[in-house]
């Protein structure tokens, strides 16, 4: 069971490599330093949002969308008033602007993260 939930957790920091690298390739953010992503990848992907898509089959997939989406939401919006950890180019996000409508937009894709995840996390053995 230990080894299925640290499964789960390296899903979600392969995941959160995914995304970084796309982010980088395209962009859509840059890092301060580059150790920000990678604290990014191991804390907030690998043990966050892995530890939600542990939860997903006991508390369903609509709690762990909404409690990842708050926590993205407060994460986003702590980067813009006390991390500073990254910055977006033009001051948007796709379409979004404004630390916001930013950080709502950044909020569901968290959102998505546990469940994506947990859909991914490999049979029972």
């Amino acid at each position: 069971m230990l080894r299925r939930k640290a499964d789960v957790l390296v899903t979600a920091a392969a995941f959160g490599v995914l995304a970084e690298t796309l982010a980088r390739a395209t962009r859509l953010w840059v890092y301060r330093s580059p150790v920000y992503p990678t604290l990014n990848v191991i804390f907030m992907f690998g043990v966050v949002m892995g530890l939600l898509a542990v939860l997903v089959p006991r508390r369903g997939t609509g709690f762990c969308f909404a409690a990842a989406a708050v926590v993205g939401f407060l994460y986003e919006l702590a980067n813009f008033h006390l991390l500073h950890w990254w910055w977006f180019p033009a001051g948007k996000f796709l379409i979004f602007r404004g630390e916001l409508q930013i950080s709502l937009a950044l909020a569901l894709m968290w959102g998505v993260v546990p469940p994506l995840v947990a859909a991914l996390r490999p049979p029972k053995r």
